[in-house]
């Protein structure tokens, strides 16, 4: 019991410091709020090739130099990044369709607290 208690904080905080990471270095002008442009650097990170869009490949193979949890999750993760199904997450339609999910007041702007918010949730069962 409580070694099954222990995974599951292990992976609590695994999400916590990857979502605390990748918005601290987002936030260009450390000013506690990502615009559109510093948002999209999240997903420029994983562009390998440049070419404007993140693969699955791509992606899974950042989550993974980054450390971030398993492989499964980074399969999961880009899937719901991937909001239009064409095997790419890009700035049009993907970026903008998840800048305005996670920007839950609609001001424009995403603070660490609705990115914190969001993120997490797209771990809920």
């Amino acid at each position: 019991m409580l070694k099954g208690i222990a995974v599951v904080l292990v992976a609590v905080f695994a999400f916590v410091v990857c979502d605390n990471h990748l918005f601290r270095n987002a936030d260009i002008d450390m000013d506690g709020h990502l615009v559109e442009s510093e948002f999209d650097m999240i997903f420029d990170h994983w562009d390998r090739n440049n070419d404007s869009r993140v693969s699955e490949y791509e992606f899974a193979e950042g989550w993974r130099m980054d450390d971030w949890d398993d492989d499964v999750n980074a399969v999961l993760e880009f899937h719901l990044f991937d909001v239009n199904d064409d095997g790419y997450i890009q700035d049009v339609p993907d970026l903008r369709h998840l800048f305005k999910t996670f920007d839950n007041n609609g001001d424009g702007q995403i603070s660490a607290s609705e990115f914190r918010y969001t993120w997490d949730s797209l771990f809920e069962d």
